[in-house]
């Protein structure tokens, strides 16, 4: 449900956090699939924090900057460390957020540890979320129930009304994003070894990351050795990518990361390879499109 009409203020709030609630469901949703060994979209991990640190920081705000002050004025002295608690916590959402998008980055760059720590960092997020939600409507908001009287609350209210619009654009925002099925795209290709007389194959695996990068990450043993890129006619650059299996590696990296053009060049970038990689088009300065057939 979407909240679209004026409401009690702390009907509001725990509305709010029933919404919160789905959304880091399925934050802990993508944390269990990575502890399971499959494979998980960054992008869509990207967009349920970004959908979750926004709606948490609106609902920190209308509950630190706008409840808060017609609470202290009525609740009782017991309710106070109740209601300093949820405004640490509110204060530890860039925290929490800041720590999985940088084991985001590390899962989508291919890092060895990288879908272990992003699942270890979601599960703690979602579960300080979980924890955080939980007390906030168990202790301040029930307690204030009695306590903040009706012209407070229509103080509250009134304030609210501000932030209304913003709250029911994210919440519209969140409620499509929930109504998508978490997808785990299949990302192999076929290679072949570049080795002299070698007939050996395999399938090599691509995977996009942020900043204008994507990568391409060899099977276990093999190696990646990228050509420089080419222009092909006026609107393409191509990168080849020679493999070798296991016989035939000389050693170095297990897996190569290839950067985009530079935000200033309209080109799109292509991989291509000598060993069957297939071309993906897409622009220059953003990560490949996560929805490629």
């Amino acid at each position: 449900m979407i909240a679209t009409e004026p409401q009690d203020p702390l009907d509001e709030l725990e509305h709010e956090n029933e919404v919160a609630v789905r959304l880091v469901e399925r934050l802990g949703e993508f944390a269990l699939s990575l502890n399971e060994g499959k494979t998980v979209s960054p992008g869509e991990i990207a967009e349920g924090l970004r959908l979750w640190e926004q709606y948490r920081h609106l609902h920190a705000h209308r509950f630190d900057d706008v409840l808060l002050p017609e609470a202290r004025q009525v609740a009782m002295s017991t309710c106070f460390p109740h209601l300093d608690a949820v405004v640490r916590d509110h204060g530890e959402i860039d925290h929490r957020v800041d720590r999985s998008k940088a084991a985001l980055q590390a899962y989508s760059q291919g890092e060895p540890d990288g879908a272990q720590r992003l699942a270890t960092e979601l599960d703690s997020l979602t579960q300080a979320g979980y924890v955080g939600m939980r007390y906030e409507g168990d202790y301040p908001l029930s307690c204030l129930r009695t306590a903040l009287t009706e012209d407070g609350s229509h103080r509250v209210g009134l304030e609210f009304s501000g932030t209304s619009t913003e709250v029911t654009d994210l919440e519209h925002h969140i409620v499509h994003y929930l109504e998508q099925t978490p997808s785990q795209p299949d990302r192999r290709f076929p290679i072949h070894c570049q080795g002299p007389g070698c007939s050996s194959t395999s399938s090599a695996e691509e995977y996009p990351a942020d900043r204008g990068y994507f990568g391409i990450r060899p099977p276990t043993g093999w190696k990646a050795v990228p050509h420089a890129p080419r222009s092909v006619g006026s609107e393409k650059v191509v990168v080849d990518i020679d493999f070798f299996c296991p016989e035939h590696a000389a050693g170095g990296a297990n897996s190569v990361v290839v950067p985009s053009r530079t935000p200033t060049t309209k080109l799109p970038m292509v991989p291509a390879g000598r060993s069957d990689a297939h071309e993906r088009a897409g622009s220059c300065c953003d990560p490949v499109p996560e929805n490629l057939a």
